[in-house]
């Protein structure tokens, strides 16, 4: 009754159920939990024709440009002349098809093509040559584009057209047709459509899409520079203060040589931070983007890290722009279609009173002073020291007296450096946890082991000269300033971050003995020390030889023993 009662609340609109759970009152999908449901919904409605699978991704609309002085410059001028041009030499083509209009204006499709009919002269498309304009009419929600013609193709037949291979990839990539009726039927001619191809022909246009008015840079013009000026204060129209700045304003147009204007609004911080990662593969190349066998080389991004807040918008903008480079092949179409393998979201580190960092809360820590009193070094590892990565943590500015100090005892052990070789079963038990610490992103885990070691390395005599130098390199990553000091007082005179990364040899840091637990009937009943490595026979003795086992044995004979090698002897009785 109960959950009939909250079924019926439900009904009158007290409330909603949004969640997961069994499908009711829907005919052959009722008793199916929901997810499940969904998927044989969705099935079902593709069979029937009236659905198929889509999956939608939340891109908003990016505002690209912004109003400012700072920022990379837009490499277009504005040319009133061309802009003349384009709507003067303009044809119109008007579209009903949905799927074709976006397979266009995406780029997916750079060939439009029309049946000739020289009969219906308002419509006759023959005489539309190179260095013309199409403008296209999307007829169901009147949207329109211009589009350069680059090239123009005529055919007898539908059949020569197919035949063109170099042309009809480009109006239906990755799409293989057999006959002309095939491809009549996949594109829905009507008979009369196709009664003009066979009578007339058709032609076909190799486009690409313009704004009137608007011309790219050439790349010989490339890089449009910000100019060098002592003010660059709003105009108090709106427009971005490089409108007021004329002599860089005003230019000439690259395509017809008349006069014109520079596009003032600058690209976002985003732009240049969507594709960085690639120029980093290769980053003095001044012909292309990057050698693509260098891209090859190096991507995909092993790990991409930033603050949830950051992440979300970047990382779906820079995948984004990485697919469109990706489609257009500056980027190897080889590689995988996502930059990045792997996220990691570092945590915030709030304010000392647990609340967010703000200006207006005056609870912000200025890190200039947290240097200038305790060093760099100290800054830096004492953050790594708060907790994993990914969690937020409170700042503790008494937190990073503790860290001080253990640079201070790392910087004393120089004092016990001695000519030599040796390295300490410690020091090789450091490599192997440094390494794992680092390749996990455990990084207070790393600085807990680092002053586990000093600690230990302070009780010792003396320490070989290339026993620090290990621990250095170790360090580098997390304190390079001490750390370079350091190696440098071991009478090197090259920087301790080029140096190979040390290895460990692990028969040095295998454990001596080991604790081995006993259990009778699964209790734990008595637990001794062994060398490590003794043998399963030696330690089923040791264990039947103990007082506290033959107490609960109480002279019976074990059904069954079971022993894991330098851990556990399991007695059954």
């Amino acid at each position: 009754h109960a959950e009939l009662d909250v079924w019926i609340d439900r009904m009158h609109g007290k409330e909603v159920f949004t969640g997961e759970g069994e499908i009711i009152d829907s005919g052959s999908f009722t008793g199916k939990q929901s997810a499940d449901g969904r998927n044989e919904i969705v099935a079902w409605l593709a069979r029937e024709g009236k659905g198929k699978a889509a999956t939608n991704y939340k891109l908003r609309d990016w505002v690209f440009s912004r109003q400012r002085y700072w920022g990379e410059p837009i490499p277009v001028v504005h040319c009133e002349k061309c802009k003349g041009d384009v709507l003067e030499k303009s044809h119109e083509l008007h579209f009903y098809d949905q799927e074709s209009w976006v397979k266009i204006m995406s780029g997916k499709k750079i060939v439009e093509t029309r049946a000739l009919n020289p009969e219906e002269h308002e419509r006759y498309f023959g005489n539309i040559g190179v260095g013309e304009y199409l403008k296209l009419q999307n007829m169901v929600t009147h949207e329109e584009a211009f589009f350069e013609v680059n090239g123009v193709h005529t055919y007898k037949k539908l059949g020569d057209f197919l035949a063109d291979r170099a042309v009809f990839a480009k109006m239906a990539p990755n799409k293989e047709y057999k006959s002309e009726t095939e491809l009549e039927e996949a594109y829905a001619f009507t008979p009369e459509y196709v009664e003009k191809i066979r009578k007339n022909g058709l032609i076909a246009w190799e486009i690409s899409r313009v704004q009137p008015g608007i011309v790219g840079v050439p790349a010989t013009q490339l890089p449009v520079t910000l100019p060098n000026v002592q003010k660059y204060e709003p105009t108090g129209t709106g427009e971005s203060p490089l409108a007021g700045i004329k002599d860089w304003v005003n230019t000439t147009c690259p395509k017809c040589g008349g006069p014109a204007k520079r596009e003032t609004n600058t690209m976002p911080q985003w732009a240049g931070s969507n594709w960085y990662f690639l120029r980093y593969c290769d980053p003095h190349n001044d012909t292309q983007l990057a050698d693509p066998e260098k891209l090859k080389a190096w991507l995909p991004v092993d790990t991409y890290i930033g603050g949830a807040e950051h992440a979300v918008l970047h990382l779906l903008y820079a995948r984004f722009i990485y697919k469109f480079l990706h489609d257009i092949e500056a980027v190897p179409k080889s590689l995988p279609d996502e930059p990045f393998t792997k996220l990691i979201n570092q945590g915030l580190i709030l304010a000392e009173d647990g609340q967010k960092m703000s200006k207006s809360r005056g609870n912000v820590i200025n890190p200039d002073l947290v240097v200038r009193e305790y060093g760099a070094d100290s800054l830096r590892m004492f953050e790594m020291f708060m907790g994993p990565l990914e969690d937020v943590k409170p700042w503790n500015t008494r937190g990073i007296v503790g860290v001080r100090r253990f640079l201070d005892k790392v910087w004393g052990l120089q004092e016990k450096a001695k000519d030599g070789d040796d390295l300490h079963r410690d020091t090789h038990a450091l490599v192997k946890q440094i390494g794992e610490d680092i390749a996990s992103f455990s990084l207070n885990t790393a600085v807990s082991n680092f002053m586990k070691w000093t600690n230990t390395a302070a009780t010792w005599d003396v320490i070989s000269k290339s026993e620090l130098g290990t621990f250095f390199v170790l360090l580098s990553p997390f304190a390079p300033h001490i750390a370079q000091e350091l190696w440098e007082k071991l009478g090197h005179t090259d920087q301790v971050h080029d140096q190979q990364w040390p290895t460990y040899d692990p028969e040095m840091i295998m454990a001596e003995t080991v604790d081995v637990v006993v259990q009778v009937n699964g209790k734990v009943r008595d637990t001794f020390t062994v060398a490590a490595g003794t043998a399963d026979a030696e330690l089923q003795s040791q264990a039947l030889a103990s007082e506290k086992i033959q107490k609960w044995l109480d002279g019976k004979t074990p059904k069954k023993i079971i022993v894991v090698k330098g851990k556990l002897v399991s007695i059954v009785v």
